[in-house]
């Protein structure tokens, strides 16, 4: 048996579009630990990790779990720099950010002293049906990371802020790039040696030809 501890990633809502009121329950950042979960480190996937996260059974009856939906309520009210809508913005990733995670002993806290400039490493959505020991290792020293895909570029997939902005050539930068592509042509390809041997039928080419002219099967 292995264990998961689990927290979540946002980025800092910006104080121009936050009420001062709630300034506080929105920083963003990185979570202190929302829960964690006992898992069969040989078989227990992403995909079963989802349902562990999501639901419970209540006699019979299949509930959200309270962890869910607080992390549907970050997923609602977080930050949001990429402009998601309606059930798009309802959607979550697994991420890990590399060194948060394992025992935190004595006045560590990751929370308040890690390098605020690192982003999580997504988990690509294509492996989620693999064992989480397989794609992320040693979970002693790993937190699995609930990220909002409100907080995804869509544009390149980065965990970034940042807004996408569609680069502007100047005609100078057009034109550097097009003669750097026609400085990259092989032009060999184009000798007057190559191009002969092209048009003009080899030795071999001319006898097959009469020999199926001969034969009849050449129309």
């Amino acid at each position: 048996m292995g264990r998961v501890w689990l927290r979540t990633f946002c980025h800092p809502t910006p104080t121009t579009v936050s009420h001062a009121f709630v300034i506080g329950s929105t920083v963003g950042g990185l979570s202190e630990r929302i829960g964690t979960f006992l898992i069969n480190d040989d078989t227990t996937t992403f995909t079963d990790l989802r349902q562990k996260i999501e639901v419970f059974n209540d006699n019979g009856m299949n509930r959200r779990t309270a962890m869910y939906q607080d992390l549907l309520h970050l997923m609602a009210t977080g930050s949001n720099p990429h402009e998601y809508e309606g059930k798009k913005i309802m959607k979550y990733r697994f991420g890990v950010i590399e060194g948060i995670g394992g025992q935190e002993l004595g006045d560590t806290n990751f929370t308040r002293d890690y390098d605020k400039s690192l982003v999580p490493r997504l988990i690509d959505s294509e492996v989620e049906s693999e064992p989480i020991k397989e794609v992320v290792g040693n979970l002693l020293e790993l937190d699995i990371l609930l990220v909002p895909v409100s907080q995804i570029r869509p544009q390149d997939g980065s965990v970034t802020a940042q807004i996408w902005q569609d680069t502007f050539e100047t005609e100078e930068e057009k034109m550097k790039r097009t003669v750097d592509h026609i400085n990259e042509i092989d032009l060999t390809k184009y000798s007057p040696e190559k191009i002969q041997a092209a048009n003009n039928p080899s030795r071999e080419e001319e006898e097959n030809a009469m020999e199926l002219a001969e034969s009849g099967e050449f129309k």
